[in-house]
This record gives structure tokens, sequence and C-alpha cells, in this order.
């Protein structure tokens, strides 16, 4: 599942190579999105991806494959995971930051008002290898190349370039483990 957000319009992927979904805004001079809540690669309870067949081991093949993808070019919202909310993720989650405003002074000292490449929840495992890179914007609370009490079975890696990032910087999850 790919979510692009853009000042100007959001595209929804829900499958590799399906048609995307284009809404725009109408009639503002220059849009821009504000979710109040959070964005999420992955799904509400339920899995994106393809786990592996009882007895198949989960190879680097598809743990390096791209099947979630968030992009925040512009806007504002509160939290941004690449994973699900207690739904698990088979493949590469990929969060890239590219400006707007990530969370608000009021999360600070929560887990909420950042960013994470895994999934939020103890059942948001990701099967696979998580990238988050920020190249612009600015982002109120903590960046985690995990989850939030989401487990990643993978490996886990944050890029900070441009931006400002009011807390800080882990490459592992808050209360979630990251392991290869």
């Amino acid at each position: 599942s790919i979510i692009n957000t853009f000042a100007q319009e959001t595209a929804v992927q829900t499958e590799p190579n399906a048609v995307d979904t284009v809404m725009r805004r109408a009639g503002a001079a220059t849009p821009t999105i504000i979710i109040g809540g959070d964005v999420y690669g992955g799904g509400l309870e339920g899995k994106v991806g393809v786990a592996p067949a009882e007895g198949q081991e989960f190879t680097e093949d598809k743990a390096n494959t791209d099947v979630t993808s968030v992009i925040i070019a512009n806007g504002k919202v509160r939290t941004v995971f690449g994973g699900g909310k207690n739904g698990q993720v088979y493949g590469k989650t990929t969060v890239s930051i590219k400006g707007g405003l990530i969370g608000d002074d009021k999360w600070e000292g929560t887990p909420y008002g950042g960013v994470y490449g895994g999934g939020e929840g103890d059942s948001a495992i990701v099967h696979g290898h998580t990238e988050v890179t920020i190249d612009g914007g600015e982002n109120y609370n903590n960046v985690y190349g995990g989850g939030n009490k989401g487990e990643v079975i993978g490996v886990a890696n944050v890029r900070v370039n441009n931006s400002t990032v009011n807390n800080s910087n882990y490459g592992g999850g808050n209360e979630a483990a990251v392991r290869d």
C-alpha cells in the first residue's frame, strides 16, 4: 500500500501495479493537507504483504521488497507510521518526509507527534526492513526507525538531512525491539 500526501493531492495505491486513486482539494489557491490524527502505511488490525507459507522462512528478498510507502511533502499531521496500527506488514516499510510539519509541542513527552518506520501496538510487527528519510520539514517529537511497541524483524534505517527535529533520533523503536 502506498500513501503519498502532497500539498496539492493525495494518491493512494492499495496493491502493487494498481492504478493510483488521486483526490484533489478543489478551490484552494495554495492547498495544504491537515490531518488531525495519524498516517499509517499499513492497515488497522489487518495484514499488508504476503506472509510466508507455514514452514517456510521469510527471505531477505521479501524483507527488502517495498510493501508500504508513506511520503509527506507538505501539510500537517500528528504522527507518521510506516507500518500499521496493530496490523502486521510483510516486507519493507518506507517513510519519506520532504516537508511539512509533523506533530505539535502538545505531544512532547508522549509517543505521538513524531515519525516511525514501524507500526503502532504490540501486534504491529514489521517482518522486513524499515527506512525513514527526513529531508525537509519540521518534526516536533522523536524519530524512530522501529515502531511504537511494534517490533521490527529486520534492519531499521534512519536518515535525517535538511530538517528540524525538536527532540531525538533513534535507530530502534519506542518500547519495541529491532532484530535481524
